[in-house]
């Protein structure tokens, strides 16, 4: 594999349509018919929890080539809310993967984010995919979903601080509710695409 030139930066806001655009391919037909993802970005922007530093995008020859959102949640257990991060989605380009475009955003990001003093990053994702990065199961540290159950998907990666003191249940936060209505009405503004009715899957993560 030959390698790229990664530039990692600020998303633009004369990007912003190009990039939902893009999301939005990604996404489709991979966790239910059609996508949410694109209006997630959409609304993530100006999302109070958004955490801007890390919210990047990265370019490659010139384009974007994939984005991820980084946002603000927490963990709550015994002893009280413990603020933590959250990211997603993460996309890669179709046409930017598999080579290391987002490897390269996480691995920089998760840098930014242990400098920075942050405790930790839990997502919901591929254990295949992200154990690549030192993410490790919710469960080895006690971390449950909302409704206290473990699962595989559940992915934590501690950056400072104490990992016993993040058993809990991960909250992700209000901003990844979205309105089926609002999503539907976002969705339409963009070029028709077929639905198709898929088995329940797992999102491998962006190929690289």
């Amino acid at each position: 594999m030959n390698s790229i030139s990664i530039l990692l930066r600020k998303e633009r806001p004369e990007e912003f349509r190009a990039v939902e655009e893009m999301v939005r391919n990604v996404f489709w037909d991979i966790y239910e018919p059609g996508a949410v993802e694109h209006y997630l970005v959409h609304t993530l922007r100006t999302a109070e929890v958004l955490v801007p530093e890390l919210t990047l995008a990265a370019e490659v020859n010139g384009e974007i080539a994939g984005v991820i959102y980084y946002t603000k949640a927490k963990i709550s257990g015994d002893s009280g809310e413990i603020p933590v991060l959250t990211f997603g989605p993460l996309a890669v380009a179709s046409a930017m993967q598999k080579q290391g475009v987002g490897s390269r955003l996480v691995t920089e990001t998760a840098r930014l984010a242990r400098e920075a003093g942050h405790r930790a990053v839990l997502i919901y994702g591929n254990p295949a995919y992200y154990s690549r990065f030192g993410f490790e199961p919710g469960e080895k540290y006690g971390i449950a979903d909302m409704e206290g159950n473990f699962c595989d998907a559940l992915q934590v990666l501690v950056l400072n601080g104490d990992p016993a003191e993040l058993r809990g249940k991960f909250e992700e936060g209000d901003a990844f509710h979205l309105d089926p209505a609002a999503v539907k009405a976002f969705d339409a503004g963009f070029p028709p695409r077929k639905k198709h009715k898929l088995p329940t899957q797992i999102f491998d993560g962006p190929p690289d």
